[in-house]
């Protein structure tokens, strides 16, 4: 028949059914493949670089960000739960108050953060987390934190409820005995963690700190959010 001829009046061989096929093959399998493939790529490179530029701070992923219900209580006998983050950009860290070292230094630190605002921290809370419960009473936790900064808020609770809150925030601690004197320590994470107004965890600041970049990645962060700098 007429239309089983090529042009010129050439019947077609097998080769050039195979090739008819797979072009018919390409256009409706390979080609959306393959435009899915760009499309994807492009959407990750949207992602890369819609993200601020940041000079400590890390960004925890859009779909890892809610918290767990938890229940502390703050040093002046109040319960301290997700509610109390809501509104507010929160700075936790967690150690406790026999800390030599690492806590000490990071809160005086924080004290200078809030001297740094530009702003009253009316929208911006320093929350001390002791996850030594056993030591740490709520007017122990208020005279130390107070000696950093009064408007600082210092909290505790059951370990279960501080494990619960810790591992919300991706922070972690244990109980080191020394073994003859009946006494301990607390191994805790040096980390920073920033909450932002809607009760999320929203970033993560690696050790060590330094009062200069946390107020610069915190303004980005903030811009970053919405709220302007």
């Amino acid at each position: 028949m007429e239309n089983d001829r090529l042009p010129g009046g050439r019947p077609p061989r097998l080769t050039d059914l195979k090739m008819e096929l797979f072009r018919k093959i390409s256009l409706a399998v390979i080609w959306p493949a393959f435009l899915f493939i760009v499309l994807f790529a492009a959407w990750m490179l949207a992602q890369h670089y819609s993200q601020p530029a940041l000079a400590n701070a890390v960004l925890y992923p859009e779909t890892s960000r809610e918290i767990r219900p938890f229940r502390l209580i703050d040093h002046n006998n109040r319960v301290f739960d997700n509610q109390r983050l809501l509104g507010k950009w929160s700075f936790v860290f967690f150690g406790y108050t026999r800390c030599p070292d690492v806590c000490p230094l990071t809160l005086q630190t924080l004290g200078r953060v809030a001297e740094l605002l530009e702003e009253p921290n009316n929208n911006v809370q320093f929350i001390f987390v002791s996850v030594d419960p056993a030591r740490d009473s709520n007017i122990h936790l208020k005279n130390y934190v107070g000696y950093f900064d009064p408007d600082f808020v210092g909290v505790t609770g059951e370990e279960s409820e501080l494990v619960t809150f810790s591992k919300a925030l991706g922070g972690v601690f244990g109980r080191d005995d020394e073994p003859g004197s009946g006494s301990y320590t607390v191994s805790h994470s040096a980390q920073l963690f920033l909450i932002n107004p809607d009760a999320e965890r929203y970033a993560l600041l690696p050790h060590p700190h330094q009062a200069e970049v946390i107020i610069d990645d915190f303004y980005t962060i903030r811009s970053h959010y919405g709220e302007g700098a």
